[in-house]
């Protein structure tokens, strides 16, 4: 991924929420995770 691609999926909230969907399929309850992806549904 280039730097800008980075740079985007900083600031993009679906980043986060994805990223807390995939850990619950795959790795159980990781709150930091799903802390970022809460926080991303309550920011928009």
């Amino acid at each position: 991924m280039s730097a800008r691609e980075r740079l985007v999926a900083l600031y993009n909230p679906l980043t986060y929420l994805l990223d807390a969907l995939r850990s619950l399929i795959t790795a159980g309850w990781d709150g930091e995770a799903l802390g970022k992806g809460a926080l991303a549904v309550f920011a928009i």
